[in-house]
């Protein structure tokens, strides 16, 4: 949720406030909160690689507890941002150095400057996306480890690899992996685009930027939402309810009924792992 929130609230600031540029001040607060939730976004998808790849490395020992480890993320996510931006701001309001001054709200809500730009964002930026590379290379890496000692155990026993599903809790991780992945390409690629759009000045390229920017948020429902998982549940919770409903209306009076499936173990998986 934190990921899509701060998502939500950059793509807002961006499509209704990047040309409020008629209040100097207003306009500066504008280009500094996009750019903080911007951030954030990327620092939320590291958090989640950081947390699949420990999943995996750690081989299920996991002493601390979810709570603190999700306050650490927090921390991590939300205060690593906000000391960029706050340097940025800075930057801009003392005017301590010209060369790296973001110039918010010069003209657009924004970062004005191409060299500031490069500096404080997209280099962030960059970076995140090699951390979380590496990290997927890592937990392909424990991913393999893990497929060879379930083979070898399987074939002591007898069993097919191949014919024998992997235990719901590997299949989970392993989903969120390939989500991880698909979250760092779809927003890594939207903003090489910006970035060279905004170098080369082309209206093809900013087309295509503007597609995959305002597309975000329907890749992140189509992602967490519409999945197999939440299909089965509501499937479940569909057919749990006609034979009530049938029951009842042959009866003529309502009865006891026994609870649906809204809080059973997969409505608590869905809500763990869309609380990143």
């Amino acid at each position: 949720m934190s990921l899509i929130a701060s998502l939500f609230v950059a793509q807002c600031l961006f499509l209704f406030g990047t040309p409020r540029t008629e209040l100097p001040d207003v306009c500066l607060t504008l280009g500094a909160l996009m750019h903080y939730f911007f951030l954030a976004a990327f620092l939320w998808v590291n958090v989640l690689a950081i947390d699949i790849c420990r999943t995996f490395a750690s081989s299920g020992h996991q002493s601390d507890a979810s709570c603190v480890r999700f306050s650490l993320y927090s921390f991590y996510a939300w205060t690593l941002p906000a000391l960029i931006v706050a340097g940025s701001v800075a930057l801009d309001v003392f005017e301590v150095h010209a060369l790296y001054r973001p110039h918010y709200g010069e003209g657009l809500c924004w970062i004005t400057s191409r060299r500031a730009l490069l500096v404080l964002f997209a280099l962030p930026m960059a970076i995140l996306l090699f951390v979380n590379i590496l990290l997927f290379t890592v937990t392909i890496f424990h991913i393999c480890a893990l497929d060879r000692i379930t083979q070898k155990a399987l074939a002591q026993n007898n069993y097919s690899f191949q014919t024998t599903p992997p235990p719901p809790s590997l299949q989970r991780e392993r989903n969120r992996f390939i989500l991880c992945i698909q979250l760092s390409f779809i927003m890594g690629l939207t903003w090489v685009f910006g970035f060279l759009a905004a170098l080369t000045d082309l209206h093809v390229l900013w087309y295509v930027f503007i597609l995959f920017n305002t597309t975000q948020g329907a890749f992140l429902c189509i992602a967490f939402v519409c999945n197999r998982r939440v299909f089965r549940l509501l499937r479940r919770n569909k057919d749990e309810v006609a034979p009530r409903q049938t029951s009842s209306s042959l009866n003529g009076r309502s009865g006891y009924t026994r609870p649906t499936y809204l809080f059973d173990s997969d409505a608590c998986v869905i809500a763990q792992e869309t609380s990143i």
